[in-house]
C-alpha cells in the first residue's frame, strides 16, 4: 500500500517515516450511502469522468466519497480490512497520529499509552520481513526496501526496546559497510572512475547507513521521541 507522496519538494521528514509537507492521498474512503469504509484499490471503475467535465451537474448525479475525516482507528476498529497490508496501513497512520503532538515539540515529555505500544507491537509484527534467516537474505532486503529496516529500528527506539534497536541498527550498518568497501576496492583497482551505476549503488549504501547512524544515536541516547530526520542529499 504506498504511503508516499510524488513531491517531496521542501518536505519535512521524520524518523517513523512521516513525510510532513505533503499531500498524501489515502487509501480508505467511506460510502456516502452507507457510510461502510472502502479500500480504493479493491474497488472497480466503471466510469472515467475529466476533470474538465466535473462541474455541479456531475456532483449532483452523483454521490462522492471522501476520505477527509477518515478515522483510521476507526477503520481498524470495525475490521474493516482485509489483508495484513491493509492492517499495516491503518496502523501506521495511527502510529503517524499520535507522534504528531510531539514531532516539532523537543521538549514534551512522551509518556506512551497502552494503546499506543500495543499497536507497535502489532505494527512490529507487520513491518518485520519473514526473512530474517541470514545475512545475505537481509543484505538483499536492505538493497530492496530499507525502509523496512528504518522502520523496525524507530519502533524499537519508540517502544524504548534501545539495545534491540541498537543491534539492529549495527547488523544493518555492518552488512552496508561490506557493499560499500566492496565498491571503494573496485574503484582502486580499476585506477577509474566508478560508471554511474556503481555510484548509485555506492550513494545507497552510504545513505542507509547514515539513517541507521542516526537511528541508533537516537537509541543509544535512550530517546524514545520521534524526531525530525537528518536529510542526505542521496536519501534514498
Amino acid at each position: 500500500m504506498g504511503l508516499g507522496s510524488s513531491n517531496t519538494f521542501g518536505a519535512t521528514f521524520y524518523t517513523d517515516g512521516f513525510v510532513g509537507g505533503t499531500a498524501y492521498g489515502s487509501a480508505v474512503i467511506s460510502c456516502p450511502c452507507c457510510n461502510a469504509y472502502l479500500w480504493s484499490g479493491d474497488l472497480k471503475a466503471i466510469e472515467f469522468i475529466p476533470e474538465s467535465k466535473f462541474n455541479n451537474s456531475i456532483k449532483d448525479k452523483y454521490h462522492i466519497a471522501y476520505s477527509g475525516d477518515i478515522s483510521y482507528q476507526e477503520v481498524l476498529d470495525s475490521g474493516s480490512y482485509n489483508n495484513d497490508e491493509q492492517e499495516e496501513y491503518l496502523r501506521r497512520w495511527i502510529w503517524w497520529s499520535a507522534n504528531n503532538d510531539f514531532r516539532d515539540c523537543e521538549t514534551k515529555t512522551f509518556s506512551p499509552s497502552v494503546e499506543f505500544q500495543q499497536n507497535l507491537d502489532r505494527l512490529l509484527q507487520l513491518n518485520r520481513p519473514e526473512r530474517y534467516t541470514n545475512e545475505i537474505e537481509i543484505w538483499l532486503d536492505l538493497k530492496r526496501k530499507p525502509e523496512l529496516y528504518f522502520i523496525e529500528i524507530e519502533i524499537l527506539r519508540e517502544l524504548s526496546r534501545f539495545e534491540e534497536a541498537v543491534a539492529l541498527a549495527d547488523l544493518c550498518i555492518t552488512i552496508m559497510e561490506v557493499d560499500l568497501k566492496k565498491y571503494i576496492q573496485s574503484y582502486k583497482e580499476s585506477s577509474s572512475d566508478l560508471n554511474d551505476f556503481e555510484k548509485r549503488k555506492r550513494d545507497e549504501c552510504e545513505s542507509i547507513i547514515k539513517t541507521c547512524n542516526e537511528l541508533k544515536s537516537l537509541a543509544v541516547d535512550g530517546s524514545n521521541v520521534v524526531k525530525k530526520r537528518v536529510c542526505h542529499n542521496e536519501d534514498i
